[in-house]
């Protein structure tokens, strides 16, 4: 960077009555009033069902608490202390909550996806360690979809398509801050009791630290502690595993029993909060079971969006053909060309995969000849708006030239390797020259170790970005004003 744009940048950093955020979708990047910006955090804070306020830091008291459940967790042989020194943090971040604004809703006041950020926090080990135990369990659930690539598996897999099908999407209104603690835990202790996997004991303790992890979610806003007594935070590591295994358990107990879901639903696709379906039947009935579905619950709701011919499905456009699906990359109206630039500081082997899987992306979304060639052309253009050379364009289109469909594309394995991991910069080019020449030391004197058998694989930390010194969790303090009174 040059001087002047240093200085604009320090320039910026120190403008406290803007606020940048990144948008909830499409990749814009917003700048926001701050007084607007703290107004609609603490419209979402005022709610008494979501949100209660705290007299101070509870984090030393929180510490303690979990502190003696981890120990006796130890003593009782549920976790080795190995494992307790993974989960415990001992000097913990205070977590911070923020909003990422929504201007596909409203691009003048749009409102804010609540997010606490909490890396480094008190429970953020737990919540890792959670998830691994929930997320495979959930990946077996009726209606679970993990991907793209996982939904258009299942759409291939569709029968002769009729007339009479109607396309529909439903949404989940605030999932996360709607789900109530009691039958979230008892969701999530269900699946854990159903897959066979792990002992009484071990089921009691997973389901304690859920507790805790929900029950303790405080968070610091301008200096004035919260804590969320409903639903889980965005941020969380826990909470997509948490949020599914709640759906699972909702639609086992109030979707798949519905007499109008049995006669007509002959799909039904969730990804978290979003759901495909497929209605062999009329508006009405389908308008019929989303009302019905809405009062079993009065923490959940669905708003339903439905066609005859078109609709659209996590970043997937789906068309009614006359026999089968047409589908292709659905990009919203507010989407913004967020493509690595070319002239970017990356190394560059990351510069030249870009393309590669842009079109790789687009080969195994579309299934039709023509769309596949014109949203080719489409992305050929984005990213060559980005300063992307056309040879190194021409060389990403040829490597897919002989893609098909979304499990044709198989992926070159180079076995195992020892990874090295260092910052990104000038001389990263000559350190993995030096490694390679000198690697056959290595396997050489330990040829048991397969490992050392190929070369390093150069793998590098995300440097700072002009967006990492510019958007942060906190907002910015207002500058103090002070009165100086003359001689």
């Amino acid at each position: 960077m040059s001087k002047i744009e240093t200085a604009a940048l320090v320039e910026l950093q120190s403008m406290s009555n803007i606020t940048i955020k990144p948008s909830d979708k499409g990749g814009a990047i917003v700048i926001l009033d701050t007084d607007k910006y703290i107004t609609e955090i603490e419209r979402q804070l005022s709610d008494p069902s979501v949100y209660i306020r705290l007299r101070g830091d509870p984090t030393e008291s929180f510490k303690r608490e979990l502190n003696l459940m981890l120990q006796d967790a130890v003593q009782s042989n549920i976790i080795t202390f190995s494992t307790f020194q993974y989960i415990w943090v001992e000097f913990p971040l205070v977590p911070l909550i923020y909003i990422l604004p929504k201007i596909h809703k409203d691009p003048i006041n749009p409102p804010g996806r609540p997010i606490v950020a909490g890396v480094g926090s008190l429970t953020s080990r737990a919540a890792e360690v959670l998830d691994k135990v929930i997320s495979p369990l959930v990946q077996q659930t009726r209606s679970y979809v993990r991907d793209t690539t996982d939904f258009l598996q299942k759409l291939s897999e569709i029968g002769q398509l009729s007339d009479e099908f109607l396309l529909a999407t439903f949404d989940v209104t605030s999932l996360y801050t709607s789900i109530p603690h009691v039958e979230g835990i008892n969701a999530v202790k269900k699946l854990l009791c159903e897959c066979g996997q792990y002992s009484s004991v071990e089921v009691n303790f997973f389901v304690q630290i859920l507790s805790f992890i929900l029950q303790k979610n405080f968070f610091k806003f301008q200096d004035k502690f919260y804590l969320q007594i409903r639903g889980t935070a965005m941020g969380s590591k826990v909470a997509p595993a948490y949020a599914n295994s709640f759906m699972s358990w909702f639609e086992e107990e109030h979707v798949y029993s519905n007499a109008l879901f049995t006669r007509h639903c002959c799909a039904w696709w969730r990804y978290i909060d979003d759901v495909f379906l497929l209605w062999r039947g009329d508006l009405e009935s389908l308008s019929v079971f989303r009302d019905e579905i809405n009062v079993v619950h009065q923490d959940i709701k669905f708003t339903m969006t439905a066609d005859t011919h078109k609709i659209v499905f996590l970043d997937v456009e789906i068309t009614k053909n006359i026999d089968r699906f047409h589908t292709r990359i659905y990009t919203k109206p507010t989407d913004r060309n967020q493509l690595l630039r070319y002239d970017s500081f990356h190394p560059s082997s990351v510069k030249k995969s870009v393309p590669i899987s842009q079109f790789t992306r687009v080969c195994r979304i579309a299934n039709d000849e023509d769309t596949v060639n014109d949203d080719l052309n489409k992305m050929e253009k984005k990213l060559g708006d980005r300063g992307y050379p056309k040879k190194v364009l021409q060389e990403g289109l040829s490597k897919v030239s002989n893609y098909s469909g979304p499990n044709k594309m198989k992926k070159n394995r180079m076995g195992q390797r020892v990874t090295f991991v260092s910052q990104y910069h000038t001389y990263s080019h000559q350190i993995q020259t030096v490694l390679n020449r000198h690697w056959h030391l290595l396997r050489e004197s330990y040829p048991s170790i397969s490992t050392f058998q190929q070369p390093p694989m150069m793998s590098f930390r995300r440097g700072g970005t002009i967006g990492s010194k510019l958007v942060r969790a906190e907002v910015p303090p207002v500058p103090k004003r002070f009165t100086f009174l003359g001689p």
